[in-house]
């Protein structure tokens, strides 16, 4: 929630530099590998936001009372798991949680143990198919494990099980928040918060969706239960004062802050904030002794670097050109970067989100959204914010044609290449400043099937750039497109130089191309890297093939033959390989495939 200092001066200064697509390439990225089903993830959108798209706020509410009324009244009374804190899980309240393996999950989340606890947890799952509490709690603990994705799948399992589960929709709001679906997570916290009243997590949970969205006001109400149900909570006491900050009410934001730091000496956000607060009201010896605790305290922490910025511009008086107050769309862009570069990429996507909503007239703000929703393949939400972008741009031609190039990216997502075409020359004839549409057109396969397929999940949910932008690739060449692929692979590898999934799709772009020599670098490389990954056949199959077709056969004989030795049973499938024809009059290569 550190919104000032460093951070702060970074974003007057502007530079969105993790949004790659915009400012190095332009580029966007996408998906690769689809990962559960995606039907499922349409189920909670229903049950969550209903069946209309265009129910009115009156319906909305409506259904979210049925569903109040249907979870929390009509609920088993010896329901498991009542309380969602898995680590301060109150075990003494029934005998169901008295069960010495919750006792034992409960003590492994406690020190971080996760796959220990999960191991458990498969246990109960095998043997209590009917009970819906080991699911939920081994989604949460996934979802600790930053894999929100595969905490989603798990979860709603549980869901199917028993949707009148108290800690579900408390699962849900968390989950769906770490996946960047802010509205559903808003709608399963207010359900959750219904249910446990008296639990000041539940509060606090609710209360970072809706800052996250940009309601400060109604999280500063469940922040407020947060502090009165745990009064002692360092946590609960700082993030309030943060929403105070927000609100630009420093004087509560002080109280708030001083609080924190009274109740945990450790808590150097609380101290950091209060220096801010005192450095720009010239306070500077106020100032200084929050300075001096944490650089006393926590040097090698990051927030220490902040606290030396802070006063260097206390030595400099230079404390007027600090931001006084709070501008809400520049806030949430802030928090966003922040959380991107943190790898926190679904509240990034939430964030982004409100300050496209806060600051609907700023373009770059606009552009912004429009990568980041590409970036996780939220199609219909992307084609959304094209369009909006493309209107915002009125009569900048370039601009709109890097809107209609994404557009034109989107439709060969979908396999509507037709439509893509269609974009892409819109996209030309308006300038194409970064050449995307041309090279797209370039490439552009020359026969499309009458039936036009759809190469991606339009429902599936990817929240890891890095496999995003593979997804993306691997479809463009699908296509046959494979210079644009390798210019979407080159984005991974910027972010992880050493990643397997684009190293090898690189390799096979290049050999599509005929560029085997380029081919044959990467795949030699690789075994460097990766010498034993999962795909080490097919690997050693593309560099045979690359090192045949460039006319260097002993080597490609050598790499067959350390393939048969690997798995002998893929000697009838060399045999019979069309870019292995080089290889067919030469005895050693009869000789292997007898």
């Amino acid at each position: 929630m550190v919104w000032r200092g460093k951070r702060a001066l970074q974003r007057i200064r502007g530079g969105f530099q993790y949004w790659c697509c915009i400012q190095q390439q332009q580029e966007i990225p996408i998906p690769k590998s689809h990962t559960g089903s995606a039907n499922q993830h349409k189920l909670t959108q229903q049950f969550y936001l209903g069946r209309n798209k265009k129910m009115t706020s009156i319906k909305n509410l409506i259904l979210l009372t049925v569903l109040f009324i249907a979870t929390v009244l009509s609920g088993p009374a010896n329901a498991t798991y009542p309380s969602p804190d898995i680590a301060h899980w109150d075990l003494s309240l029934s005998n169901e949680r008295n069960d010495p393996d919750y006792q034992k999950v409960r003590d492994l989340v406690s020190q971080k143990k996760f796959d220990e606890a999960l191991s458990i947890l498969d246990g109960k799952i095998t043997n209590q198919p009917k009970e819906a509490t080991p699911e939920i709690l081994k989604a949460l603990i996934l979802n600790e494990k930053d894999d929100p994705k595969k905490a989603l799948d798990v979860l709603l399992v549980g869901f199917k099980k028993e949707r009148q589960h108290p800690a579900l929709h408390f699962a849900f709001c968390q989950i769906h928040r770490k996946l960047g679906n802010g509205l559903i997570s808003e709608k399963a916290c207010i359900i959750a918060a219904e249910q446990h009243r008296n639990d000041p997590l539940t509060h606090y949970e609710f209360a970072l969706t809706l800052m996250a969205r940009g309601k400060a006001k109604e999280a500063n109400k469940e922040l407020g239960e947060s502090v009165r149900l745990d009064p002692k909570n360092s946590k609960y006491t700082y993030e309030q004062g943060m929403v105070f900050n927000y609100l630009n009410q420093n004087d509560k934001a002080e109280k708030s802050f001083k609080q924190a730091f009274s109740l945990d000496k450790n808590n150097i956000d609380a101290a950091y904030q209060l220096a801010y607060l005192y450095a720009i009201r010239n306070n500077k010896e106020q100032a200084e002794v929050y300075i001096n605790h944490i650089l006393d305290n926590h040097r090698n922490q990051p927030k220490a670097n902040s606290a030396k910025l802070l006063r260097e511009y206390i030595y400099k008086n230079a404390t007027d050109k600090l931001p006084l107050k709070v501008v809400p769309g520049k806030y949430h862009l802030s928090r966003s970067q922040s959380l991107y570069r943190s790898k926190q990429f679904g509240l990034s996507i939430i964030e982004v989100e409100t300050a496209a909503r806060l600051s609907p007239n700023d373009l770059k703000v606009q552009e912004i959204l429009v990568g980041i929703h590409s970036m996780f393949l939220r199609l219909d939400m992307t084609e959304k914010s094209v369009g909006q972008f493309i209107e915002f741009a009125k009569d900048d031609e370039k601009l709109k044609s890097r809107g209609y190039q994404e557009w034109g990216d989107i439709e060969v997502l979908r396999g509507h290449m037709n439509k893509a075409r269609e974009l892409y020359e819109k996209a030309k004839k308006l300038g194409d400043p970064n050449g995307i549409a041309k090279a797209s057109l370039d490439e552009f396969p020359e026969k499309i099937e009458s039936t036009e397929r759809q190469p991606l999940d339009p429902n599936a949910l990817f929240i890891n750039p890095t496999k995003a932008l593979n997804r993306k690739g691997e479809i463009f060449a699908h296509f046959g497109m494979y210079q644009r692929a390798m210019g979407i692979y080159s984005m991974v590898l910027r972010m992880d130089p050493t990643n397997l999934t684009a190293l090898l799709n690189t390799a096979t772009a290049n050999y599509k191309k005929e560029k085997y020599n380029r081919a044959i670098s990467i795949l030699e490389r690789l075994f460097v890297i990766h010498p034993n990954h999962e795909h080490i056949i097919a690997h050693r199959l593309l560099l045979a093939r690359s090192y045949v077709m460039n006319g260097d056969l002993g080597d490609g004989i050598k790499n067959l033959e350390i393939i048969l030795k690997l798995n002998p049973d893929v000697k009838k499938m060399i045999a019979l390989d069309p870019a292995l024809e080089k290889l067919r009059g030469l005895e050693s290569f009869r000789t292997l495939i007898q």
